[in-house]
């Protein structure tokens, strides 16, 4: 939910949505990353691949996330990133419409 909120240009750190405390160390790596995906420029438009992983063990040292749990949040980002991929690759036409403030 945390990469849909963002994926749809929404201030993550402001809006309400749930993380259970399991995953909010995943959500954090996920944020820390958002300037890390591998794009692609078409006609117009920007198409979103997938997360660098190569800047993740930069990350993850620069956070100082524990080894033993550098796997599980790996799980958790390919997660967040199958969420967040289809949403950054929408169509004007597809994406859900931002709420004025």
């Amino acid at each position: 939910m945390a990469a849909q909120h963002w994926a749809a240009g929404k201030d993550w750190k402001t809006g309400v949505f749930e993380v259970w405390p399991e995953h909010w160390e995943t959500v954090e790596v996920f944020m820390a990353t958002v300037s890390q995906w591998r794009v692609v420029a078409g006609l117009g438009s920007l198409t979103y691949l997938g997360l660098d992983y190569q800047a993740l063990p930069a990350v993850l040292k620069l956070m100082g996330i524990k080894k033993k749990n550098h796997q599980r949040i790996f799980w958790g980002l390919q997660e967040m990133e199958r969420a967040a991929r289809p949403l950054l690759n929408a169509t004007k036409e597809t994406k859900p419409a931002r709420r004025k403030k």
